[in-house]
């Protein structure tokens, strides 16, 4: 049952996988297209349970794009269960023993670290943008007390070239 199908994490660090895969591991007979709608008649909400995903390549026949679905790994454990043939509950375990394995401490504290990583990169890059802007502030600044404490007068032709 070892990568029965392939399970990635999306931006959210939630476990996905494609639509086709799963068609494909399901050993549905129907074609793809057809299968997705008749299952998305459950429920399911685009965007929210899946994303529609348009692959550009063209297929050996007609030349149509096929196309291809990010699926939430819940919604395709409850497709592989309304699926109701073993193949369907084999898949379904292993979804489940995947879900467990994403669960377990050794890699919610793995996400959890990943995710402080990013923030920590993303605050040092806010930062350091906050110090070039201070640093052009000051010099802007330091101009307008020169300026300020001058006794001779300037024009404003002068401080506009300046």
């Amino acid at each position: 049952m070892n990568n029965l199908i392939n399970v990635t994490l999306n931006e959210n660090q939630e476990p996905i996988v494609s639509g086709r895969q799963l068609h494909e591991a399901l050993g549905v007979k129907t074609k793809y297209a057809d299968w997705f709608n008749r299952m998305i008649e459950y429920g399911f909400t685009e965007n929210q349970d899946f994303l529609l995903l348009k692959n550009e390549q063209q297929t050996g026949r007609g030349g149509h794009n096929k196309v291809d679905h990010i699926i939430k790994l819940d919604m395709a454990k409850e497709i592989a269960m309304i699926q109701r043939t073993d193949k369907g509950k084999e898949v379904r375990k292993y979804f489940i023993q995947v879900e467990k394995d994403f669960n377990s401490p050794e890699k919610i504290m793995a996400r959890a670290l990943l995710m402080a990583d990013k923030k920590i990169k993303l605050l040092e890059s806010q930062n350091e943008n906050l110090l070039l802007e201070l640093e052009e502030a000051n010099k802007n600044a330091d101009y307008l007390d020169l300026i300020l404490q001058t006794k001779d007068s300037l024009t404003i032709t002068q401080i506009a070239q300046d």
